[in-house]
């Protein structure tokens, strides 16, 4: 009977403790999630010719602008190095802005640059374009810029 009972106990205080548990990393969840945007970022693999994503919290509102801001993320490139850039490391965004659903983004010089680790300029803009249209609903068109040029217009819009 004592047996039981010190069971029973064992039991509830267990079942206290999962509970508890639970309860704090909820609200650590809610609370650091808090003024932040779930990005997913996509990036072709050295591997195979499909696309594979990231996904990235990044915080709203940022000074520059959340879309400058996310074009700064694409531009530092994948978390892991299995994963190719979009364009040569170094290559930074010039400006970035939009006007009536069309995004504006010029990129430096270094973009035109061959790497060993990214697939091509056209690709690059290509890909630069999808991750910006599948994250902002709000834009309908990007226009790249490279070095103050518009770059591949034909590329996928």
């Amino acid at each position: 009977m004592m047996y039981g009972k010190k069971q029973r106990i064992l039991s509830l205080v267990s079942a206290g403790v999962f509970i508890a548990a639970l309860a704090v990393s909820s609200v650590h969840v809610c609370v650091s999630s808090r003024g932040t945007k779930r990005r997913v970022l996509y990036f072709h693999t050295f591997d195979s010719p499909s696309l594979v994503t990231e996904v990235r919290r990044m915080g709203a509102g940022a000074p520059q602008g959340n879309e400058a801001a996310f074009v700064d993320e694409l531009l530092l490139g994948p978390s892991t190095y299995r994963y190719k850039r979009l364009f040569p490391e170094g290559t930074e965004r010039d400006f970035c802005f939009a006007r009536g659903g069309v995004l504006y983004v010029g990129l430096s010089a270094r973009a035109l640059e061959a790497g060993h680790d990214t697939d091509g300029v056209k690709e690059g803009v290509s890909l630069l374009k999808k991750n910006i249209r599948r994250n902002f609903s709000g834009i309908k068109k990007v226009e790249v810029f490279i070095d103050g040029r518009p770059a591949y217009p034909d590329a996928r819009r």
